[in-house]
């Protein structure tokens, strides 16, 4: 047959058209994760996303299409770097859903977030917008009623006796003083919890610990 190769011809190379040629396969590039501080949803982005501050130095992250707040940089698709032998969990939406940047499933940070990609623009300001789910603002607006309705009753209560203590007044009252402070400080770090179930519940629970209080300072 005319399409039987020579086995000579083979043997000295003189066949190489009926190799198919090896295909190089490129991987993709990691997947930069952002989360909004105000509805905590989740994206990722295939480039890092960056705008120039007001006082001209390079900031990380952006803006949350949905409700306008600040996007909190995560850090970028990692692989486990644990040196041992262990068993991966399948590529699955527990991958490509996953709310954080540390991959240690069998793709190795391939498909890690993938589901969570949005598109992202530029508004006239330069600073990057992701275009997350319009819902998400309900939970952002959930979220800033809550630290309002705390600071409504923490100043009712405490920024008179502070601003006192700041102006260097001397103060009878000093154990309401320390209880603002305290009040306060756990609002801080009520903030820095990133369920909304569990961040909404403890501001309120302090905004009504707050109301609870007799003592007023004048």
């Amino acid at each position: 047959m005319a399409y039987q190769l020579d086995l000579f011809a083979i043997l000295m190379g003189g066949a190489t058209e009926e190799v198919a040629p090896a295909v190089s396969r490129v991987p993709k590039l990691p997947l930069h994760f952002y989360r909004c501080a105000d509805c905590l949803c989740i994206c990722t982005s295939p480039d890092p996303l960056s705008y120039r501050h007001q006082r001209g130095y390079m900031e990380a992250g952006g803006k949350c299409g949905a409700c306008d707040g600040s996007l909190e940089y995560l850090g970028r698709t990692e692989r486990d770097r644990l040196v041992k032998e262990h068993e991966g969990c399948p590529c699955d939406d527990r991958c490509t859903s996953a709310r954080g940047p540390n991959c240690s499933c069998r793709c190795g940070g391939e498909n890690h977030g993938g589901n969570l990609t949005v598109t992202v623009r530029t508004d006239e300001g330069g600073i990057p917008v992701a275009m997350i789910d319009p819902a998400a603002r309900f939970k952002a607006e959930d979220y800033r009623a809550a630290k309002g309705a705390f600071w409504v009753a923490w100043n009712a209560r405490f920024r008179a006796i502070t601003d006192r203590k700041n102006s260097g007044e001397y103060i009878r009252e000093f154990d309401l003083y320390l209880t603002g402070q305290h009040l306060a400080r756990a609002y801080h770090k009520a903030i820095e919890l990133r369920t909304h179930t569990s961040r909404n519940r403890k501001i309120r629970a302090l905004a009504e610990e707050i109301q609870g209080k007799r003592e007023v300072a004048a």
